[in-house]
């Protein structure tokens, strides 16, 4: 199992994530290409990346709490069978706890 974001990341993301701000928490709606397993990464607080899902399923709901004022990052790698880092998305941002969705601190 990866529970760090692998330094060898694709230069160009090769699939989409959206990110959605909802009374539960943050829903992740993400690619999941047949024969390729999906881990869902998180930082925050500009600490390292941690996965938080592993053949993650989409949408993923994440309601794990945030810091006041943090803006938690997203990002999917995609693996095979074998392993290897097949594709990625590009990581989205969500806005920080204490202010509405759309609004980012400056």
């Amino acid at each position: 199992m990866r529970s760090t974001l692998p330094a060898s990341l694709l230069s160009t993301p090769t699939a989409r994530l959206q990110l959605y701000h909802v009374p539960a928490g943050r829903r992740l709606d993400f690619d999941k290409p047949a024969g390729q397993y999906a881990y869902l990464y998180r930082r925050s607080c500009s600490l390292p990346w941690q996965c938080i899902a592993y053949n993650a399923c989409s949408p993923h709901l994440d309601q794990r709490p945030l810091p006041p004022g943090d803006q938690a990052e997203y990002v999917v790698a995609y693996y095979d069978a074998t392993g290897q880092l097949v594709g990625q998305t590009p990581a989205v941002k969500a806005a920080p706890v204490n202010l509405p969705a759309g609004i980012l601190a400056a």
